[in-house]
């Protein structure tokens, strides 16, 4: 499989999911095949920015999607390799069984896979600089149990690697191109460039991981 790695241009910035979708739209748009499937799409606010006619099924485990499918307890229901583009946005980490479920992207998709990966200790480092009450909604300690929450935390590298050598992922694909999104880019962010090695500076500084495989 061949990798290819580039950075997402500073000037690009998403803020909430509205913004992410037109994102994924100016940025992979030409991965964008229809038909397509939204895994975790939420409020299918990605099919506002697709054409007219364009056939994006929303899966989500919550009322409104298309179809409505909880990953850690049952697989995507659809036959193998329907979809031209499966996307996969800030959900695999939400899953206890994220294998089986980064499994299933490959399984049901026929041309591209685009995942998303968030880089948990960026988003630590920020809760801990603006000294916040708790680690978050995805990793605090809260008096009652959370419908939703992260269930693994990792870094940049960890991410990275997993979605590179991920055995399914290699059999499948022919071509895997990794972008680092940093999203705003602080003053720390600038003097963390001069002093870190690129290891360090990523683990501390990459926002998201977005990886867009190409399959065989």
């Amino acid at each position: 499989m061949e990798i290819i790695e580039r950075n997402i241009p500073s000037k690009i910035i998403y803020r909430d999911r509205t913004e992410k979708a037109s994102f994924i739209v100016e940025q992979f748009g030409q991965y964008l095949l229809d038909p397509l499937i939204d895994i975790g799409c939420d409020k299918k606010r990605l099919s506002s920015y697709l054409p007219g006619g364009f056939n994006c099924l929303g899966l989500d485990i919550s009322p409104g999607a298309d179809i409505i499918c909880n990953l850690d307890q049952t697989s995507i229901p659809v036959r193998d390799k329907v979809f031209n583009t499966v996307l996969c946005s800030d959900v695999l980490e939400h899953l206890e069984q994220l294998h089986a479920g980064f499994a299933e992207l490959f399984r049901i998709a026929r041309r591209y896979v685009i995942i998303s990966l968030p880089n948990c200790w960026s988003d630590m480092k920020f809760l801990i600089r603006h000294s916040e009450p708790s680690s978050g909604k995805f990793y605090g300690l809260p008096l009652e149990a959370p419908e939703d929450r992260h269930r693994w935390f990792f870094n940049y590298i960890e991410a990275s690697n997993f979605l590179i050598h991920h055995p399914g992922a290699r059999h499948a694909a022919k071509t895997l191109t990794l972008y680092k999104y940093y999203g705003v880019r602080s003053a720390s962010y600038y003097l963390a460039r001069l002093i870190l090695d690129q290891r360090k500076f990523d683990n501390l500084f990459v926002n998201t991981v977005w990886a867009v495989y190409e399959l065989k």
